[in-house]
C-alpha cells in the first residue's frame, strides 16, 4: 500500500510537489523517435529512465514478442535504476513519439539532497513495475482463454 497521494501526470514524478518537478524538469533530455525505432535494445546499458511524452511504446522480449506497450506519461528502464542491471528487453517506438531521458545520476543527486523525494521515486516505481505485472499477467491469462 502507498502512502503519498499522486499529484502529476507522469508516473516517475506523480508523488512529488510542484517545486520538486521544476528541479527535475531541467534535467531531462526531449528527443523526437520515428515509428519502429528503437530506444535502447535488449542487453544495452541503461544510464536513463525514458518517459513517454507522446505517441506509443513497445517493449520486445528478447525473443522477439510483444510484452506490453508504454503510454504518455508511463515510464521505462526504471528497473535498471534499480539494480543496475543491462536492459531486459528491447523498447522501440510504434509510432512517431516523444520521450523525455532523465540519468540515472541527476535522480541520485535529487534523491541524496532530499531523502523524502527519493521516498516518494521509489514508490511510484514501485507502483509502476507492479502494474507492468499485472499488465502481463492479464495478457497472459487472455492468450490463455483463447
Amino acid at each position: 500500500m502507498n502512502i503519498y497521494i499522486r499529484k502529476q501526470n507522469i508516473d516517475l514524478f506523480k508523488y512529488l510537489s510542484d517545486d520538486s518537478v521544476a528541479i527535475l524538469t531541467q534535467q531531462l533530455v526531449s528527443q523526437s523517435i520515428k515509428a519502429r525505432e528503437t530506444v535502447f535494445d535488449c542487453g544495452d546499458k541503461l544510464d536513463y529512465i525514458v518517459i513517454l511524452q507522446q505517441g506509443e511504446l513497445e517493449t520486445i522480449s528478447p525473443g522477439g514478442n510483444e510484452v506490453g506497450k508504454i503510454f504518455p506519461g508511463e515510464i521505462s528502464g526504471e528497473a535498471g535504476f534499480l539494480d543496475a542491471s543491462d536492459a531486459l528487453f528491447t523498447l522501440r517506438a510504434l509510432r512517431d513519439s516523444q520521450i523525455l531521458k532523465i540519468s540515472f545520476r541527476a535522480l541520485d543527486s535529487f534523491i541524496a539532497a532530499n531523502p523524502e523525494n527519493g521516498a516518494r521515486i521509489h514508490a511510484a516505481i514501485n507502483d509502476t513495475l507492479c502494474q507492468k505485472i499485472i499488465r502481463i499477467t492479464h495478457k497472459g491469462e487472455e492468450h490463455a482463454e483463447a
